[in-house]
């Protein structure tokens, strides 16, 4: 393009003779070099110069100061129109304000360009950039006078590219351009591609309506698959038709209805995408496409319902009804009501003019309610660190902008931090109070022209207005949100630590002592528990040989009995028992003894032992044991009658008598006499193999007498029962959660503790922060979306579709580990443009342009996002 904007650092050496009609060339090429951001911020420079006392001089440095700066253009351009949501608030709960009333009375003026020092939303530079020619009329007329425009650089000028339209046909061509325009974008250069396109098409129009820019907006939404921004440029689009004094003609009619027809297709199509973000703004919408077609009908078509749900969207306010009819709103909706009725004309009497006394009553009433009812206890809460859960609960329970102040004293934790926040207003009664005021300038313009609020009033709520979503440094938005994260983290972690604790309570009061039983898997779990006080003794004192010993068993013993009486016995279906019988010798063989009579002898053997399981006294199975090592067990006589004894105890204390092979002469008597005795302590025996017996056990090779396979299905059945009850019981304290509840276990508490933190989140986000809430997808999808952090919504759901307890806990924390990035990885954009559409509309009917000092311009300080990932 040969048109340029000279950057040369001195000399002026552009055209000196522009002037107002060289508004839209100059604005096309702005457009064309620049892009969006910096066009806007160009012409704030240009503006703000324009005003002051600067020289020509001292304007060229600035201007080429600011051509070398690098702004952003926005990326994600969306609003809650607060101004229009006021209204509707208006309309539908007060008494003296109807939807042509508001509509007789609204103004749509344009206002003037901000100043450098004030910020301008997203939204705002959209509107403004689509507005270069009206501005640059404004700033160029106000340059002739002054004698120069050289210090702007401009060489030469573009032609003319396009012949100006009439306004009368800016919506409709608008919405025939932006329906097919996306299908027709080649895949790569999307984005630059659309808005040169956009570029191009706005320069038919010296100047833009709000509605045509909202559906602009809207296409570059839907290009950059923003969709939260796309949803509530429907929603704006809603609310400025259903208060516009204008009806749409039959060719806006039919090209909107085509616009809803290509949305509602495309909405669709996005439903996984969008309900990921929010859940409920997918229906939303669907009703809004539902209901838009139904006011080209019947221009009073008013669905409070809708309504309501868009309040609930973008203030939190989820039960208006209650909301409004507060006692402590009384006295503001009283004075709210007589000032709106006396405003009132009703037909046939003719209109007579709102007494002195009465206006200057009315207008003290709603400052009143901006600056001191918006601040009261019961209407915005204190900068008051509450003492318990159950405090924080009870706040909960009341609307988000009723408890601004409380939430942040919540979240900090050095008091030093806390003395430095001044109190906030109520933002919802604080809008309605400016949005009345607006009302009232535009009802009585004369009056007001006359009596206007004082300079100081006006001051005092803008900076309110300015301030409101403004921080102390130490309470930045990024690290607030990561604490609060965190501890709703370790809130979750205590919660499942509470739930195993509130299991392992259950087992111990409905299970056999000392039960492992794991609720979460099948009857065929393998169990390592051993019943408690289980003794192996013998089974029989007759069969025992001597041996009273009393053996404790480990649970590789109890890995004889077949799984299914392990668990019977932990669910107290039987008692599970095991003794030893068959105490005997085996392998035994005679030894001579020392004193080489061949009449008696050492026996020698190794000891076994039977060991027999046993459930409700049925046998279940036999396992022999044997020691490996071999015992001198019996000194007796020897013969094989003594040797085929297995247990040698008949024959202990046995006299024996032999002869000598040897004569004694007669010296002495030629016998011997001997005592049989054992040898060894059965009882040490057994006690020093057990431990080897335990650990050799081959479970393969038990002698299973009877599996008593019969006992399964009541154990099935009885577990299963078991299981279901406990599940059951801990649903239910996960999702009918209340202070009254919370002391009857450590479960009540801990699922308390952490829904209310849950609840806690997510209003400081709304409150606190809410541009980050409406404009940032991933915390927005951890917040509202379908696969949330888990929530009560989530626990009720879990219950309703019998999901195992163990799957739902497993399930959190991947929901947990899911959502954790948005709050530690993100880089947020701040939060002080909630409020301005309805600043803008105070500003416009309030203040009075002030002549500005000149001063070294500075580019936007607003935060930007390194990636756009944050808005989709």
């Amino acid at each position: 393009m040969s048109s340029v904007i000279v950057s040369a650092q001195s000399g002026n050496q552009g055209r000196s003779d522009l002037n107002a009609e060289d508004a839209e060339a100059v604005a096309q090429l702005i457009k064309s070099q620049y892009g969006m951001g910096k066009a806007v911020y160009l012409t704030r420079i240009a503006e703000q110069l324009s005003l002051s006392f600067a020289s020509q001089d001292q304007m060229h440095t600035h201007w080429q100061q600011a051509l070398q700066e690098a702004v952003p253009s926005p990326h994600n351009m969306s609003q809650i129109n607060t101004h229009a949501l006021m209204a509707q608030i208006l309309i539908r709960y007060s008494n003296g304000m109807t939807l042509n009333r508001w509509r007789q009375v609204d103004l749509g003026t344009f206002k003037s360009l901000p100043h450098l020092n004030e910020r301008l939303s997203n939204s705002q530079k959209f509107y403004v950039w689509l507005n270069l020619n009206h501005y640059w009329q404004t700033i160029l007329k106000r340059l002739a006078s002054q004698g120069s425009t050289a210090w702007l650089g401009i060489t030469e000028l573009p032609k003319a590219k396009h012949k100006i339209l009439n306004a009368e046909s800016q919506l409709h061509k608008t919405l025939d351009f932006v329906v097919p325009l996306n299908a027709k974008i080649p895949p790569s250069d999307q984005d630059h591609t659309l808005v040169d396109k956009i570029t191009d098409f706005s320069h038919r129009w010296s100047s833009w309506t709000p509605l045509s820019a909202v559906f602009l907006r809207m296409s570059l939404h839907q290009n950059r698959k923003i969709w939260l921004a796309w949803a509530y440029d429907w929603i704006e689009v809603y609310q400025r038709i259903e208060l516009s004094p204008h009806l749409l003609t039959a060719e806006e009619q039919q090209a909107l209805q085509k616009a809803i027809l290509a949305s509602q297709s495309l909405w669709s199509s996005q439903q996984a995408i969008i309900e990921a973000r929010d859940k409920n703004l997918f229906l939303l919408l669907q009703r809004i496409f539902e209901q838009l077609p139904a006011k080209f009908k019947n221009p009073d078509h008013f669905d409070a319902q809708l309504n309501n749900q868009i309040l609930a969207l973008a203030i939190g306010l989820n039960d208006p009804d209650n909301y409004f009819t507060q006692p402590l709103r009384t006295h503001i909706q009283k004075n709210l009501e007589v000032c709106l009725n006396l405003s009132t004309h009703i037909p046939p009497n003719p209109e007579q003019p709102i007494a002195d006394h009465q206006f200057e009553s009315c207008l003290q009433d709603f400052i009143d309610w901006a600056q001191i009812h918006a601040f009261d206890t019961g209407m915005a809460g204190q900068l008051t660190v509450l003492d318990s859960p159950v405090s924080m609960a009870r706040v909960l329970d009341m609307a988000d902008p009723q408890i601004i102040n409380y939430l942040p004293a919540q979240a900090v934790e050095d008091q030093r931090c806390l003395d430095q926040f001044s109190l906030k207003p109520n933002p919802l009664e604080w809008l309605l109070a400016v949005e009345s005021l607006n009302w009232l300038h535009d009802r009585w313009p004369g009056l007001m022209a006359e009596k206007p609020p004082t300079q100081a009033d006006i001051e005092s709520i803008l900076k309110t207005g300015s301030d409101l979503y403004q921080y102390p440094d130490c309470f930045q938005p990024d690290s607030v949100l990561r604490s609060q994260f965190t501890r709703l983290e370790q809130k979750w972690t205590t919660l499942k630590q509470a739930i195993r604790l509130y299991i392992k309570e259950y087992r111990d009061t409905h299970m056999a002592t000392g039960s492992d039983i794991d609720f979460f898997q099948n009857t065929d779990q393998l169990t390592d528990a051993v019943p408690d006080n289980l003794v192996i003794s013998a089974c029989d004192v007759n069969t025992a040989c001597g041996a009273n010993i009393k053996l404790k068993p480990d649970n590789k013993i109890l890995q004889l009995f077949p799984n299914h009486l392990k668990i019977a016995q932990q669910l107290k279906l039987g008692d599970l028992s095991i003794c030893y019988d068959n105490v005997n010798w085996q392998e035994r063989q005679s030894l001579p003894t020392q004193l080489n009579n061949k009449k008696i002898a050492n026996y020698e053997g190794q000891l076994q032992i039977t060991l027999v399981g046993k459930f409700k006294d049925h046998i279940v199975f036999e396992q022999a044991l044997e020691t490996s090592q071999r015992y001198i067990y019996l000194f007796a006589e020897n013969n094989p009658t003594v040797l085929d004894m297995d247990c040698p105890l008949p024959v202990i204390g046995q006299q024996i008598t032999t002869s000598l092979d040897r004569g004694t002469f007669g010296l002495l008597p030629n016998r011997l006499t001997f005592l049989a005795a054992q040898k060894v302590d059965v009882n040490n025996i057994i006690k020093h193999h057990w431990p080897q017996w335990q650990n050799s056990i081959n479970v393969s090779q038990v002698h299973i007498v009877d599996p008593m396979d019969s006992v399964k299905p009541l154990v099935n059945e009885t577990f299963i029962l078991h299981a279901n009850t406990v599940q059951q019981q801990i649903y239910r304290k996960l999702t009918t959660s209340n202070p009254a509840r919370i002391y009857d276990s450590a479960l009540s508490n801990a699922v308390f503790e952490y829904l209310t933190e849950n609840r806690r989140l997510k209003a400081t986000v709304e409150t606190l922060f809410p541009s980050t809430y409406h404009k940032n997808a991933p915390i927005r999808s951890a917040l509202t979306g379908d696969q949330a952090i888990l929530n009560l919504a989530f626990f009720k759901h879990a219950y309703e579709t019998q999901l195992n307890l163990m799957d739902m806990m497993t399930r959190g924390d991947a929901l947990i580990e899911q959502h954790k990035p948005a709050w530690f990885n993100q880089q947020r954009r701040a939060d002080d443009d909630f409020l301005q559409p309805s600043l803008v509309q105070f500003e416009k009917r309030f203040t009075r342009p002030e002549i500005v000092r000149p001063e070294t311009p500075k580019a936007s300080t607003e935060v930007v996002p390194t990636s756009a990932a944050n808005d989709n």
